[in-house]
């Protein structure tokens, strides 16, 4: 009734446009139509990590073998960096120390999924949450954590210790980094923007095989 009562005061062009278009779009509001515009953290993949997460029907068995295992594995990183690197490079840092073991962890720990997969041993959706710890940790080391301690441990070592000079060069360099990273990804018609877990890896390979 009000949607008849208004196309009367219009023209012969508008009362048309109006006529044209349907009385539900009419009615739709701006916070609607922005609500279905895609929104920047949908294209993260990283976003779905804990969705659909049956944790009461994982095997605790099974779910604490995995955390002993990737406990197992940073702990012999930290000893072979301890008595076997430590001797020849005595690198005196404790985070230097805690992200060696984590990055052989995690990198660990993707191996041992592989071949727990293929002999299907534990819970597959189990496997699945531990893969996605593991893929997105060493992301997070490879394009943030890494790169941003290795400028400010370069920084400080050079420049006796300056605190604020080190941090401002690290942050300013990694997204350097990150660009660098992506026109890397170009070499193989990597265009798209998607911030998924395997564009960003398969960027990051690129990378170091480009610069090996």
């Amino acid at each position: 009734m009000g949607a008849a009562v208004a196309t009367e005061d219009l023209g012969p062009v508008d009362a048309w446009s109006a006529a044209s278009v349907p009385a539900d779009s009419l009615a739709t509001s701006p916070g609607a139509v922005a609500s279905n515009s895609p929104r920047w953290h949908d294209l993260v993949d990283g976003s779905a990590l804990f969705q659909e997460l049956p944790v009461s029907s994982w095997p605790v068995g099974e779910a604490i073998f995995l955390v002993v295992s990737h406990g197992a594995f940073f702990i012999a990183a930290r000893w072979f960096f301890a008595r076997l690197l430590y001797r020849d490079y005595e690198v005196k840092e404790p985070h230097i120390q805690v992200l060696f073991a984590a990055t052989f962890a995690a990198s660990c720990s993707m191996f041992e999924l592989l071949f727990i997969t293929l002999t299907d041993t534990l819970d597959p959706q189990l496997r699945r949450f531990a893969w996605k710890v593991d893929h997105w940790t060493l992301i997070a080391l490879a394009y943030t954590v890494l790169p941003f301690c290795f400028i400010w441990t370069s920084v400080r070592s050079v420049w006796c210790c300056s605190f604020r000079l080190a941090l401002v060069m690290a942050s300013s360099a990694v997204p350097m980094f990150w660009y660098l990273v992506m026109l890397s990804g170009r070499l193989i018609r990597l265009d798209s923007l998607e911030l998924s877990a395997d564009l960003l890896m398969a960027r990051m390979g690129v990378l170091g095989v480009t610069v090996v």
